[in-house]
């Protein structure tokens, strides 16, 4: 009976100890991650902690795709067969599709060399590089166009659109642009832009030139990669990225100018101080910047 009451009292011992060690590392963790988020994340609502991050110059807008394309009507009604694949690129003179009736058989073929599309929109003959320079804003917002796709083995009528070729080595993208922004852009810039209610990429741009217009002016963008996507393209939501920018972000309001240079309050010690920084990039809401480390807290607003 003793032996079994002392080693009952000595695992009982040993369960309060080890209930306290667990208690002791607790603790320790508590103070441990108290000092980290002081450290890291203590902030207030007129303060903030400078980041590592890439801003964005850009601007949602509308995109107008002009290509130089050809279209082949109908010159019979009849039976259609299409004899090569859509976005095949083909010679001129290459027979693209046949059209059959009771009566007679006529043949059609490419007048051009270029990428077989069998979709049009009725806007081919008016939307043509050339005429890019008569394009206002106004005839811009009223531009309507309704795309016809056309499927082998269909009956046509005459005069009805078969196919159209596309030029693949080149293409524009209009965009109408505020008065104040189009001073931004030079012809020869390099641009990107993004097609969000299509794709996730991204496409490289050149500005060709800046048409006036009233109201808004016409941005004119010379498009470097030519993809089957943009086939079948015209008026489209369209994010155009200004430029890019890499580094230390801090709010645009965190930035001040003090005797002729700008800089931050840098808060240290509940003592605030002036900071000289170099400003990199910007845009509406925040700057990149040189001249401070991740990490710092400023004051977001300090006039």
């Amino acid at each position: 009976m003793t032996r079994k009451r002392i080693r009952s009292k000595a695992d009982s011992q040993k369960n309060k100890f080890g209930v306290t060690k667990i208690l002791m590392a607790i603790i320790a963790f508590i103070i441990a991650l108290s000092v980290v988020l002081n450290l890291f994340f203590h902030t207030t609502d007129k303060t903030v902690l400078s980041k590592y991050g890439k801003i964005r110059d850009e601007f949602k807008t509308e995109g107008l795709f002009v290509r130089r394309e050809s279209v082949t009507i109908a010159p019979i009604s009849g039976r259609l067969n299409l004899k090569v694949e859509a976005r095949t690129k083909v010679q001129a003179s290459t027979l693209v599709a046949q059209i059959k009736n009771n009566r007679s058989k006529y043949n059609l073929y490419s007048y051009n060399s270029g990428l077989v599309s069998y979709h049009t929109d009725g806007l081919e003959s008016t939307l043509q590089p050339e005429n890019i320079d008569e394009l206002t804003y106004k005839q811009f917002q009223k531009l309507g166009y309704k795309i016809h796709r056309i499927h082998n083995g269909t009956n046509v009528n005459n005069g009805r659109p078969i196919f159209k070729i596309v030029d693949n080595f080149l293409l524009y993208l209009v965009t109408p642009i505020s008065k104040d922004k189009s001073q931004l852009f030079k012809p020869g810039m390099e641009v990107e832009f993004e097609l969000p209610q299509k794709t996730e990429d991204r496409y490289t741009a050149r500005v060709d030139r800046i048409i006036n217009s009233q109201n808004k002016d016409m941005l004119v963008l010379d498009v470097k990669r030519f993809i089957s996507l943009f086939m079948k393209l015209r008026k489209t939501e369209v994010n155009l990225i200004k430029s890019s920018y890499n580094g230390i972000v801090v709010p645009i309001t965190a930035l001040v100018s003090k005797e002729g240079k700008t800089g931050v309050m840098v808060v240290k010690n509940e003592q605030a101080s002036f900071k000289e920084v170099k400003i990199v990039g910007k845009n509406q809401n925040q700057a990149v910047i040189k001249g401070i480390d991740v990490g710092v807290k400023i004051f977001k607003d300090p006039e």
